[in-house]
């Protein structure tokens, strides 16, 4: 029987082998406003924002999303979080917005893109398209991962490590077709 670990197992392999095929690593974490309703019903708005932020970044990385082939696309594997307050990492307001819910993605910008930048560029570029006061992202933080992407990549799917999530949960763009 295949369990939750040996999923995370495979994604994180699968991360990997793309990294080797020359693919750049990123983490990302999405902020967002107080938004209202259950958990539930924020998890899934959360969810369906960071969906739409991909296909944003998706035209801008690669010129016809459509008739591209899914591995020259750039893959992102996300997911819920929960933080805490941290003495010197954490504002107490960031960790109080809708209980601490967040979203840590994990981004890999295939090595031929439509531009020659960064994600950090193209977000920067492109953040009034998603960022701002009458968006639900307040903001978007894009850090390229260096070194140790296995332990980063694990890090952004820890939600389903520590079992408050399912495989199920985890966000894998870009979808199928017949997904949309």
């Amino acid at each position: 029987m295949t369990t939750d670990r040996d999923i995370l197992e495979g994604y994180l392999d699968m991360m990997q082998a793309r990294i080797a095929a020359g693919f750049e690593p990123y983490l990302l974490t999405f902020m967002f406003k107080q938004l209202k309703g259950s958990e539930r019903t924020i998890a899934l708005r959360m969810t369906r924002e960071v969906e739409r932020i991909y296909s944003l970044l998706l035209t801008r990385v690669v010129k016809r999303p459509n008739k591209t082939p899914d591995n020259q696309k750039p893959l992102m594997l996300g997911c819920l979080d929960w933080q805490v307050p941290k003495a010197d990492r954490v504002s107490f307001a960031d960790a109080m917005q809708n209980d601490g819910m967040h979203f840590h993605a994990n981004m890999l910008m295939p090595p031929i893109a439509r531009s020659m930048r960064t994600l950090e560029e193209i977000v920067d570029r492109s953040r009034l398209s998603f960022e701002g006061p009458n968006k639900m992202l307040t903001r978007l933080h894009v850090e390229p991962i260096k070194n140790n992407a296995r332990y980063v990549f694990g890090y952004g799917l820890k939600s389903v490590q520590r079992k408050r999530l399912g495989h199920d949960d985890i966000l894998v763009m870009p979808k199928h077709n017949s997904e949309m």
